[in-house]
């Protein structure tokens, strides 16, 4: 691979405390060839005050706008750290932006308890737009019964035929003291992300010793569907 350009997009010397920090960028691009970034912003990578913001770029990204406002809680009246997100561009010309997110009620609380291996509760949702990048509808909950605790894992994917895939894996609670099963899914909806069939379990070790993080699914060009993981072996302590 030959580096081409580089474009500063955020620069966290400019920002406020409570911005300097950006991760987990998810970058799309819209059948218009707009580039879309969505980043999360904090006063560090797991702050309870992380939110999310939307770029957008119309010249293969050498230049970059900000989107709208900044996402961020409370969310249906709950304390919320936004934590990623992402924007697809689906059959019918609307966009969806799918969102995860963490209660932070507690902001005392860390994000993982390292004694039994829970998190937050943490939720994934989803708003939608017409066609502009700077005015979504509300957020509402995605329906992932019956798993629990759906980590968000990049943005909904538009299959060839139409239909939306959306990647997530599961957590524990955060006090649950029983053993990690970690699954990580799919869900298919067929209007566009207004719902969604029940998941459907891509990646899972039974015996609990791999973990199949931060999936990435893409579809090639003969219509096979591609799911990438970051897999961590625990008996090893290794990726």
């Amino acid at each position: 691979m030959k580096v081409l350009r580089q474009t500063k997009v955020s620069d966290g010397s400019k920002l406020t405390s409570a911005e300097q920090h950006s991760c987990f960028p998810v970058l799309t691009r819209l059948r218009n060839n707009t580039l879309v970034l969505v980043t999360r912003l904090g006063s560090n990578k797991e702050s309870a005050d992380g939110k999310l913001r939307i770029r957008s770029s119309s010249d293969d990204g050498n230049t970059w706008r900000h989107r709208g406002t900044d996402w961020q809680g409370p969310i249906l009246g709950t304390a919320a750290e936004l934590r990623a997100g992402g924007v697809t561009d689906c059959a019918n010309g609307e966009l969806l932006f799918s969102v995860g997110w963490l209660d932070r009620t507690d902001p005392s609380l860390p994000m993982f308890n390292p004694v039994t291996e829970g998190l937050l509760p943490i939720h994934l949702f989803s708003a939608r737009s017409q066609s502009s990048l700077d005015k979504f509808g509300s957020l509402a909950p995605i329906n992932v019964a019956p798993k629990i605790q759906a980590g968000i894992a990049g943005p909904a994917l538009r299959l060839k035929d139409g239909a939306l895939l959306q990647g997530f894996e599961t957590n524990k609670t955060f006090h649950d003291p029983s053993p990690w099963r970690h699954e990580s899914c799919v869900m298919r909806s067929e209007n566009h992300g207004l719902t969604w069939k029940a998941p459907v379990v891509i990646g899972h070790d039974p015996a609990g010793r791999l973990f199949f993080w931060d999936q990435r699914i893409t579809q090639l060009a003969d219509g096979r569907i591609v799911a990438l993981f970051w897999t961590y072996d625990r008996e090893k302590k290794q990726e």
